[in-house]
């Protein structure tokens, strides 16, 4: 009795849409067959060579050669459709067909053949979201369909998977996520290999002029919004675009482009190895399984002690300058700087980390962060002359400090985008890279505080720092309304009430404290509300009476936190 077949990936396309999943199989130039699963039991599956679509088989539709040879006006549409008829009876291919009665040659088959995949390819993309899958390193369809294998153009199949077909759940995560952040494509883009749309290469050609904000893109009139959206998840996913975190090249930069001598497909083992029969392998399938996990890479007991060892050590003293970190000279050109980080990256990025060092992954993401911010702060001629003369201003003794502070000012801003776009966990980890980095910072001590407030920590602590952040800087706006909102949480209603005058003392129009002030006097009309906000008003301190903040607060390294 054979045993089941065993999946090097396995998944489901409501986690792992199949346009994701195309570009997981072309970076690992996957040879094989994906089986998509129902949950009715019905099974599609697509042979992959090289990493590419190279022959389908479909049960959820049905996608007819004849309808693709009269589209492309090889075939007329009658002749196309008669010819498809007889097929079955002489026990014949469409494509042999034709080719038998010396109505198609084989370039032209070659092309309808292509053309056919693609669109078979396409209609998988929208199986379903409950869907299961798994990639198998065998050949299932060796017996099915004509002989040999046609390998789509992976990249222009791939553009389309992911503009036309991903799911419109999954393009709206990823465009909330960058709708601030400048988009700015990436030099060595291979943009013109993924047969673009007119109006997708005017907006390339846009972001390629000036980087920008995907809230920028979608109002600029060259296009509707959600074909903008949908482009710009597209460029992010095939990594178009420059500093998103991924250090990986462009999907399809080695990709070689055709030519007319490169137009038949060449022979492949996986298209001809000898496998049993595609039904039975097919039914022999698992019907349910978990999310895809590639088979991990084997790494050796001396690598792993050595890495943990580096991790350790970069943690407990981390490097003192952009410079330090990516390990180049001051005078190290963009070119340079871009070279070492692809090459920490490759080692260093998270999604690399060995199983066995699981526990490290947080660190580790902190050293990748700061490596790709050292990335983006040295390949941009401004921001790094704005670094450099920083890093100059200072005593070599101050160095390290002034680099810590810089840094603390990038993650105090990064936890700012995050929190607008409530992304309260990740904005809790920058906010309190900025607080460790420079707790000097009123705005720096209260988001930390505020968010871990929001995360239900210990209110007491996050009140004590919402005190310590007012004492610092008492006209601080975004720490009186934290703490506003924490005390009136905690039910200490008398205390909020003091802190949302004060608010509206120093910004009259400030709405939401103006909003809480009005709540606060209907409710004290038309009952008690307590104890605690039965105190006078008239028992607040005056605004005119507190001692205002020491100019300069800070020490010698205040200069360097003004916005």
């Amino acid at each position: 009795m054979s045993q089941p077949p065993v999946a090097l990936a396995r998944g489901v396309l409501e986690t792992t849409p199949l346009p994701e999943f195309l570009i997981h199989a072309f970076d690992r130039q996957y040879d094989g067959t994906l089986v998509l699963q129902s949950k009715n039991g019905e099974k599609n599956a697509l042979m992959f060579v090289r990493g590419a679509p190279a022959k389908a088989r479909l049960t959820s539709t049905n996608i007819f050669l004849s309808q693709v040879l009269a589209d492309l006006g090889l075939v007329r549409r009658e002749l196309a459709e008669s010819t498809q008829a007889e097929c079955a009876a002489l026990g014949l291919t469409h494509g042999q067909l034709l080719k038998q009665r010396g109505l198609i040659d084989d370039a032209g088959l070659y092309i309808a053949v292509r053309e056919q995949l693609q669109r078979q390819v396409l209609a998988l993309c929208d199986l379903p979201p409950d869907t299961d899958f798994g990639f198998f390193g065998e050949n299932f369809l060796a017996g099915y369909g004509p002989e040999g294998q046609w390998r789509v153009k992976p990249l222009p199949l791939i553009w389309r998977a992911l503009v036309d077909h991903l799911p419109a759940a999954r393009v709206a995560q990823i465009a909330a996520k960058i709708q601030t952040f400048p988009l700015k494509m990436r030099v060595e883009a291979p943009v013109a290999r993924y047969h673009l749309k007119p109006n997708e290469l005017s907006l390339v050609n846009l972001l390629r002029a000036r980087p920008q904000p995907l809230e920028f893109l979608t109002e600029c009139g060259v296009g509707t919004p959600e074909m903008v959206r949908r482009v710009a998840v597209a460029l992010l996913l095939s990594r178009q675009l420059e500093g998103i975190n991924d250090a990986r090249e462009p999907v399809g930069l080695r990709e070689p482009p055709e030519s007319p001598s490169s137009l038949m497909p060449p022979p492949t083992d996986v298209a001809t190895r000898n496998v049993p029969a595609p039904r039975d392998k097919m039914s022999s399938l698992p019907t349910s399984w978990p999310t895809v996990t590639p088979a991990p890479e084997r790494v050796d007991a001396k690598q792993l002690d050595e890495f943990r060892r580096e991790i350790e050590a970069l943690t407990e003293n981390p490097p003192a300058t952009y410079y330090d970190v990516l390990g180049v000279p001051l005078n190290a050109d963009p070119n340079t700087v871009r070279a070492e980080f692809f090459r920490l990256a490759k080692r260093w990025h998270p999604d690399k980390l060995p199983d066995e060092l699981q526990s490290y992954r947080s660190a580790v993401t902190q050293i990748f962060a700061r490596m790709s911010e050292a990335h983006q702060v040295l390949t941009d001629a401004s921001r790094r002359a704005d670094y450099d003369r920083r890093l100059n201003e200072a005593p070599d003794s101050e160095q390290r400090k002034v680099t810590q502070i810089l840094e603390a000012v990038s993650a105090f801003q990064r936890a700012e985008v995050l929190f607008k776009k409530k992304d309260y966990p990740r904005a809790l980890e920058e906010a309190k890279r900025a607080f460790e980095g420079d707790s000097t910072q009123a705005d720096h001590v209260a988001l930390y505080a505020h968010l871990l407030s929001l995360q239900n920590s210990d209110s007491t602590y996050a009140l004590s720092l919402l005190d310590r952040a007012v004492e610092m800087d008492n006209n601080n706006v975004k720490a009186l309304w934290y703490r506003a909102q924490l005390n009136k949480k905690l039910g200490r209603q008398a205390q909020a009430v003091r802190d949302y005058r004060t608010i509206v003392e120093l910004r009259p129009h400030h709405v939401e404290a103006q909003r809480e002030l009005r709540l606060y006097e209907m409710r004290r009309r038309t009952g008690p509300s307590g104890p605690d906000s039965a105190r006078s008003s008239s028992q607040r301190p005056s605004r005119l009476s507190n001692t205002p903040p020491e100019s300069g607060k800070g020490g010698l390294f205040g200069r360097f936190l003004k916005k």
